[in-house]
């Protein structure tokens, strides 16, 4: 992520619009390849993708200058770009939008305090207690419980 204080309203404004509308926040469960075996990591990861590289290159030139977008074949002849920060990246660039959110606040809240405790609470090279697995679990279930809820992400 660039850093925190260098944007501008009208960049977070819109940065906020477009997640509101076409981004996802999301904590997902995912084999961890580094390792051998069963071995799973919960990762905060927050991403968008459009058929129009021209929006996603401007997030990139913006919030994540040095990154690149993936692009997958969608279609005849036409291709989908998907741009994505995880973990602490992340962190950071919802924090900077939390402000500006509408419709995905509430989520975005749900994944900042996710990463924050997994953060404050890691233990690098030391086996995760079945209570470590627990919350992280619960979390991802809580954040996946208000995407099914309309209610959660059109606030009153």
């Amino acid at each position: 992520m660039a850093t925190r204080g260098k944007y501008n309203f009208i960049d977070l404004s819109y940065m906020a619009g477009w997640m509101d509308g076409e981004g996802s926040v999301s904590i997902t469960k995912v084999r961890d390849i580094r390792k051998k075996g069963e071995s799973w990591q919960y990762i905060l990861i927050v991403n968008t993708a459009n058929l129009h590289k021209g929006v996603l290159q401007w997030i990139i030139n913006t919030f994540s200058p040095g990154r690149k977008l993936s692009k997958s074949f969608y279609r005849k002849n036409h291709f989908a770009y998907q741009w994505q920060v995880r973990d602490r990246n992340a962190l950071e660039l919802l924090k900077i939008l939390l402000p500006y959110l509408k419709v995905k606040k509430e989520i975005a809240k749900v994944g900042i305090e996710f990463q924050e405790r997994k953060m404050r609470e890691q233990k690098r090279g030391i086996k995760l207690t079945e209570k470590d697995w627990e919350w992280r679990e619960k979390y991802r279930q809580r954040m996946k419980k208000m995407y099914l809820s309309a209610e959660n992400l059109f606030p009153k």
